[in-house]
């Protein structure tokens, strides 16, 4: 895979992707998702290690200033997903959004292999994604 990458600044017990999100920097952009309101999806801004954060809405840290970019592949947390690669979130459908509005990128959802489930509650909102990737295996939905 190739492309513009967005991770996310992990919160609670979110798996960590910075390591990865660094290394992908050498040779593309990474971003962050900025959260702009309730209800609505998320925009992106660059991001680097270097980058200065501060604290924004919603309990998270954005990058300062904020440059936007448009991730090709977007790398998703969450609190549990299932083998069909639909995941549970915090509630706030943010990513769920997101994902149906931008039909051409890769989802990737990065989680502890202890955060899988047999079925994962879902509505006609959710949003499967492309890869699940824990410490113990890679999944590719199909």
């Amino acid at each position: 895979m190739s492309g513009s990458v967005s991770g996310y600044l992990p919160i609670r017990t979110e798996l960590d992707p910075l390591p990865t999100m660094a290394r992908l920097g050498t040779d593309r952009q990474i971003g962050v998702p900025i959260i702009s309101a309730p209800e609505r999806p998320l925009t992106f801004a660059l991001w680097s290690p270097e980058t200065r954060l501060v604290p924004a809405d919603f309990n998270v840290n954005i990058p300062d200033p904020i440059i936007p970019m448009t991730p090709r592949i977007l790398i998703v947390p969450l609190l549990a997903f299932d083998r069909d690669g639909y995941r549970l979130g915090y509630g706030g459908g943010f990513y769920d959004r997101t994902i149906a509005n931008l039909s051409y990128i890769t989802t990737i959802g990065f989680a502890y292999s202890v955060q899988e489930c047999l079925a994962v509650p879902r509505d006609e909102t959710d949003q499967r994604l492309d890869y699940v990737v824990t410490e113990r295996e890679t999944l590719k939905i199909s």
